[in-house]
């Protein structure tokens, strides 16, 4: 469970009602000797309500979601965003998000 686990936050932007959320975690790096033993935060949502967008409030919820992970000590924070959601990947990139690898999927018919 989320709010469980002392590995893992929810943020909530509220004006009255929620108009955004962003969930971040601690992740283990893979157990293989090619790896450093270390850990990154993963942003699993940021949502901002439609109408409520270009306000800043995705980059609040973002600003602490990396501050809750560099004071955990996290190497780094990543997130996963689909190749359709130009809107998406154009915020990850203005806060310095890079692309490190892209996931392919060949879907079978019927």
């Amino acid at each position: 469970m989320l709010l469980a686990s002392p590995n893992s936050t929810l943020f909530v932007a509220d004006v009255g009602t929620c108009v955004g959320l962003a969930t971040v975690h601690l992740r283990d790096a893979p157990r293989f000797e090619a790896f450093i033993q270390q850990q990154h935060a993963v942003i699993d949502d940021l949502i901002v309500h439609p109408d409520w967008r270009r306000r800043g409030i995705a980059r609040r919820l973002y600003q602490s979601c990396e501050e809750w992970a560099r004071e955990r000590k996290a190497s780094w924070v990543e997130v996963n965003v689909y190749e359709f959601n130009a809107e998406a990947y154009d915020f990850y990139a203005s806060v310095g998000f890079t692309t490190t690898m892209r996931r392919l999927r060949k879907p079978f018919a019927g």
